[in-house]
């Protein structure tokens, strides 16, 4: 059995949030967080300083429509 490296996701300080990925989950901010996606689908597993990702934030900020749109994408 092959020993399967996880996958490097890139780490983003929390004072550079502002047109982040992270941000527009947490702001409930669709079109943003679709365009972001657009361009690097990877990002929807991307953790933040505090290895947050955007679904953990649409979470925590009580952004159930952000929440459902980051479950339907693929990874």
């Amino acid at each position: 059995m092959e020993n399967a490296q996880p996958q490097s996701v890139p780490i983003v300080r929390l004072g550079d949030r502002e047109g982040t990925i992270w941000h527009a989950a947490s702001k409930g901010d669709l079109a943003k967080l679709k365009e972001l996606l657009r361009c690097d689908a990877a990002l929807v597993n991307a953790g933040d300083e505090l290895q947050m990702t955007p679904l953990m934030w649409a979470v925590w900020e009580g952004r159930p429509g952000t929440v459902r749109s980051l479950l339907q994408q693929p990874g």
